[in-house]
């Protein structure tokens, strides 16, 4: 069982993972990379054109995947003194209540969930491509220092003196 859970942090994903071997409480970049591998299987049977059109609606009021993320969390998310999951004789079980239980990522609509996956990942290509743009920048920082030394490698001092010479003002211009 996954839920997203109300975090006491605002706009701060909170995820909670249920299972035999026990609960975890995944927050910020783990619960991101968590949900982005689980939303695929939730999603598994997609949606129809109509909640697509209204995920991609959300996604847009939103302006930000990040606020749809904390969009989802506040109207959809559990909060603590909600009712949970609970393994009973082999099976789950909601409590003895047979209800979709609040902050399940399968029992969200249809539209909030595509909304979800999609924002997450589109934050995870965001990531990855603010990843490549320090990679670049440091590339082509390198770069720059090589090109200097294998510029200034075959100039003779003398060669540079006059360059400094000529870019200084001359002194009958002052």
């Amino acid at each position: 069982m996954s839920t997203i859970e109300r975090s006491a942090t605002p706009g701060v994903l909170q995820l909670r993972l249920e299972s035999v071997s026990g609960t975890h409480i995944l927050t910020g970049e783990p619960a991101l990379r968590a949900a982005a591998r689980l939303m695929p299987t939730v999603n598994r049977f997609g949606g129809t054109r109509a909640n697509v059109r209204d995920a991609v609606s959300l996604l847009e009021e939103a302006g930000d995947p990040l606020r749809v993320l904390a969009n989802v969390q506040e109207r959809h998310g559990a909060r603590a003194d909600q009712a949970r999951w609970k393994r009973k004789s082999g099976r789950w079980s909601g409590e003895g209540l047979v209800k979709k239980l609040p902050g399940a990522l399968h029992t969200l609509p249809s539209n909030y969930r595509l909304a979800l996956e999609m924002a997450l990942h589109e934050e995870s290509e965001r990531r990855a491509m603010d990843g490549e743009l320090t990679d670049l920048e440091r590339a082509w920082r390198e770069a720059e220092e090589i090109a200097k030394i294998a510029d200034d490698m075959f100039v003779l001092p003398s060669v540079n003196a006059k360059i400094e010479r000529l870019h200084r003002p001359h002194e009958s211009d002052n």
